[in-house]
């Protein structure tokens, strides 16, 4: 199970970095010199998987920073024959 879920973690960072950040940031476009200068993000990360998780620790790049946190989900995990796309919100900090 460990193995999963890191594999997992590896594969969301991965696909995160490779399009630029997959989340959808909130309130970014209105005020962008606040938010380079901003501490922490409250973001949007849709996940698609078989497997719907509770919480997810991300790693996540805007405005030349990297941000980490955790971020949730608000449905219960669950398992599914195909592929389901979730989406999971939080704040990360810098």
């Amino acid at each position: 199970m460990k193995k999963i879920i890191v594999k997992c973690l590896v594969a969301l960072v991965a696909f995160g970095l490779v399009l630029g950040g997959s989340g959808e940031v909130i309130g970014l476009q209105d005020n962008k010199v606040e938010a380079a200068a901003a501490t922490k993000l409250y973001v949007t990360i849709s996940y698609t998987s078989q497997i719907q998780y509770g919480s997810l620790y991300v790693t996540y790049k805007a405005n030349g920073y990297t941000y980490k946190g955790t971020v949730y989900n608000q449905s219960q995990p669950l398992c599914y024959a195909k592929n389901v796309t979730n989406y999971y919100t939080g704040w990360v900090f810098r």
